[in-house]
């Protein structure tokens, strides 16, 4: 099977957001594909499988929750309105119904029970037009209750590119101008991720992506991690809610509906943290255990990053997010069993070939370049690298030689050039600052010269 066209378009994409050209990435595709091949063939060949019916998802309560303290926060600070703000705090539970919960006393007048909650705005802001405005505002958030869309899962590699690339503003840490850029080409080469995500109705012009590469806006999205044994899976942290129903419908049907993957547990994030000593006091583990097979193992010994991988990994290191899990199970006799072993092991990304040379490992997360070519052709804001203050080129800091006196670390060239070592403390000075000093025959920084001279006037 050809990929060309979509190896153009990817390397179109790379060249736009990333502002360099000649990108080489068929070693890159060459790893993809062969890391993929499970995924497209449980796919009937294709890279990415669309639920054939629109998919509806509801918000999580935790995510509404959030929703409505975000427009409490913009009724105070936009509308500067904060008794109307402690009146939708107080009938938080009714927001997303539109109802009035309990009773409200506002300046002797009182809002009945039942009352639409929008309606009762009126009683806390006279002005029409601002009425309008704060109604209109909460009806959006209120009809945002519920997100549909076609659902997919995926390996294409534009999909890959594009999982932090949207119309609908949200973004995370691996989008193309993210910290973790790199990690969309980690995920692309490894034989346990698969995107999963609800997109818009058509294909649109994305943020780092060219005009001429349109693609799909992607209202909400998911990683998953299969592990070695396709026994088991991880949710990473969905962006930009959570929805648990989302995640059943992926499991129920096209898990083990369309895919024909066998039965799977129900989505967890149970694990044992601690235990009671001798109950005197609790003991928390450093880190978290979770049953796999017949044992009890460590979270960060059943998810594994691979050697080289630059993505931020939510399952081990997030500090926001606990992981889901779910397992397949077979029926038994008496009861559903796991068919997890205490072999079974999630094993994500790898490493990546630099996208300019082809050929060397790329070792920065903000970055699709090797250390070589980011520094020659790249503008990662990355610590590794500075920008010599005397030619304005950039170079690999501890490569760079400290200047006394100006206090700047410069490169290499412009030391062999512009500077020297003084020959009496050995400082690197630049050359403007070393002077001869006659007393002791040799050229010294301004410093040292100070020193003699002052010793010099004492002696006399």
């Amino acid at each position: 099977m050809q990929y060309t066209a979509i190896q153009e378009q990817f390397n179109s994409v790379i060249e736009y957001s990333q502002g360099y050209s000649g990108v080489n990435t068929d070693e890159l595709f060459e790893k993809w594909l062969d890391a993929k091949r499970d995924f497209i063939e449980v796919m009937g060949g294709k890279l990415i499988y669309e639920y054939p019916e629109t998919v509806y998802f509801e918000l999580g309560p935790k995510e509404k929750s959030l929703r409505v303290d975000d427009f409490i926060s913009m009724v105070e600070n936009r509308w500067d309105n904060y008794d109307l703000s402690l009146f939708i705090e107080a009938q938080k539970e009714g927001f997303f119904s539109n109802q009035v919960v309990e009773s409200y006393n506002y300046n002797g007048q009182i809002i009945p029970k039942g009352m639409k909650l929008l309606k009762a705005f009126k009683f806390f802001e006279s002005n029409t037009k601002v009425l309008n405005d704060i109604q209109s505002a909460a009806s959006m958030i209120i009809q945002e209750d519920k997100v549909e869309g076609k659902l997919c899962l995926s390996v294409h590699p534009l999909d890959f590119l594009s999982s932090s690339e949207n119309t609908h503003n949200w973004r995370s840490c691996h989008a193309l101008d993210g910290d973790y850029r790199g990690g969309n080409l980690s995920y692309m080469v490894d034989k346990s991720t698969i995107m999963c995500y609800l997109k818009s109705a058509k294909n649109e012009k994305l943020p780092n992506f060219p005009k001429e590469v349109p693609w799909n806006s992607k209202k909400w999205r998911v990683l998953l991690f299969f592990s070695n044994d396709w026994n088991m899976i991880f949710a990473g942290r969905q962006y930009p809610f959570y929805t648990e129903s989302g995640l059943n419908f992926v499991k129920d049907k096209i898990l083990s509906g369309k895919f024909k993957l066998g039965d799977w547990s129900e989505w967890t994030n149970k694990k044992i943290r601690g235990f009671e000593a001798n109950g005197l006091h609790y003991c928390h583990m450093k880190y978290p255990y979770i049953p796999i097979g017949n044992k009890l193992k460590p979270l960060d010994e059943i998810v594994v990053d691979k050697p080289n991988s630059l993505q931020f990994d939510d399952l081990l290191y997030s500090s926001c997010y606990d992981c889901f899990y779910s397992v397949r199970t077979v029926n038994t006799f008496f009861d559903k069993e796991p068919c997890t072993t205490d072999r079974t092991k999630v094993e994500i990304g790898g490493a990546v070939p630099c996208c300019k040379c082809g050929q060397n490992t790329v070792e920065l997360s903000e970055t699709f370049l090797c250390n070589d070519c980011e520094l020659e052709y790249g503008n990662a804001d990355s610590d590794i690298f500075s920008t010599c203050p005397c030619c304005g080129n950039r170079f690999i800091f501890d490569d760079g030689f400290f200047v006394s006196g100006a206090e700047e670390t410069i490169c290499p060239h412009c030391a062999e050039e512009n500077a020297t070592r003084c020959e009496i403390c050995g400082d690197l000075v630049y050359k403007d600052d070393i002077v001869y000093d006659k007393d002791s025959d040799a050229y010294v920084c301004k410093w040292c010269k100070e020193d003699s001279d002052i010793r010099k006037r004492r002696f006399f």
